[in-house]
């Protein structure tokens, strides 16, 4: 549901997609085109491409989630597992879905 709102705006419409990602900052330090690099605003990384992306690790605990820069594909992956690469995953899954 939270995936599929990048796309619709369908959760609290379009103004969460709009706030989250207000006053981000460039995630590249002496960026000429701040415009032009990647963001990071509220848990969201806004890439170049214009996709999102979120992910991280807790207690052995791993996820990931990207948003295609169309909004139409969404891939999330939780694990469990330590020794995992959880990247690898995500981007194996992702061309079933493209």
């Amino acid at each position: 549901m939270w995936a599929d709102n990048y796309r619709s705006g369908t959760v609290d419409g379009t103004d969460v997609q709009r706030n989250q990602l207000a006053g981000a900052v460039s995630t590249t330090l002496g960026q000429s085109h701040p415009s032009d690099s990647e963001v990071y605003g509220a848990g969201i990384f806004r890439l170049t491409d214009g996709s999102l992306f979120h992910g991280g690790t807790y207690g052995g605990f791993h996820t990931w989630l990207s948003i295609s820069p169309d909004r139409s594909t969404a891939i999330a992956v939780a694990c469990n597992l330590y020794d995992i690469n959880i990247e690898t995953v995500a981007e194996n899954l992702q061309p079933v879905w493209e």
